[in-house]
């Protein structure tokens, strides 16, 4: 009866349990789901990958080196190119072809908190000033999605960088040409503090959740990411929808968000 009426009258099923502080997946307003990251070599062409489960979204991502010309703008600097991909095999409203305007605004925030954070410094990608530089490309794929699409992109990714390794080149003076020295050990990308997302929801124009999942993003009127390190910087804010949220709701969230970052990253470190 009950998954009946829930099929039927969802809002009103959310409402009954919101009006207890919970929710019908047995967390509290302000609670997270569970994550769990695996790292590996999900393809012989990756130089780094790792799998996301958040509840049931599972987010698969993984990452590749090449060389390229840094630009005129930014001679002594490389590149990081985002790439994400929603298909039919996560969600059957997706279908093939070019990014969607969502999934583009994705990965343009995740690059931007990553750059603008200090977590990347794009500085040590480059090998020769105006000439050769590396770009990290990026790839994140939804297998399964069940809310919460950004923080989970954000781990993903961000472990599949804390564990990529760079080759030491070398330019052959005659063709001017980069040789990979085989000589030196590879190096691990230089990596600060992580900037981790987390999602909060505004439902009835009023309570605000934590971690929506699809059902609950749904039916709320606005939600609000709040990317955050360790340390408690804010390293971005992107909010969608017309409600407006509290600034007491809003310091909660705050704390909530920077408690998260110390889990996360701390998950991420012991991988």
């Amino acid at each position: 009866m009950a998954e009946e009426f829930a099929s039927i009258h969802l809002e009103d099923y959310y409402a009954k349990f919101i009006e207890q502080d919970v929710r019908p997946d047995g967390r509290e307003l302000g609670e997270f789901r569970a994550c769990s990251l695996s790292v590996g070599n999900l393809h012989p062409t990756a130089d780094s990958s790792a799998t996301v489960r958040w509840g049931n979204t599972m987010i698969v991502s993984g990452v590749k080196l090449e060389l390229g010309k840094p630009t005129d703008e930014n001679p002594e600097e490389g590149f990081i190119v985002i790439n994400v991909e929603m298909t039919p095999l996560c969600e059957s409203r997706f279908k093939p072809g070019p990014p969607s305007a969502f999934q583009q605004s994705v990965g343009q925030y995740i690059e931007e908190i990553l750059i603008n954070s200090g977590c990347i410094d794009l500085h040590q990608l480059c090998i020769k000033s105006g000439k050769l530089s590396w770009c990290i490309y990026c790839d994140i794929m939804c297998l399964n999605w069940d809310g919460n699409f950004i923080d989970a992109c954000n781990v993903a990714l961000i472990s599949c960088l804390s564990r990529l390794k760079i080759p030491q080149l070398i330019i052959d003076e005659e063709s001017d040409k980069p040789q990979i020295n085989d000589d030196i050990p590879l190096r691990s990308l230089e990596i600060g503090l992580f900037p981790i997302s987390s999602t909060f929801a505004v439902f009835n124009d009023s309570v605000v959740i934590a971690d929506p999942n699809l059902h609950e993003e749904s039916l709320t009127n606005s939600t609000v990411t709040i990317t955050v390190n360790i340390e408690g910087t804010i390293c971005g804010l992107r909010k969608n929808g017309g409600s407006s949220i509290k600034s007491d709701q809003l310091n909660v969230c705050l704390e909530k968000a920077v408690n998260r970052a110390r889990e996360l990253t701390q998950l991420i470190e012991q991988l």
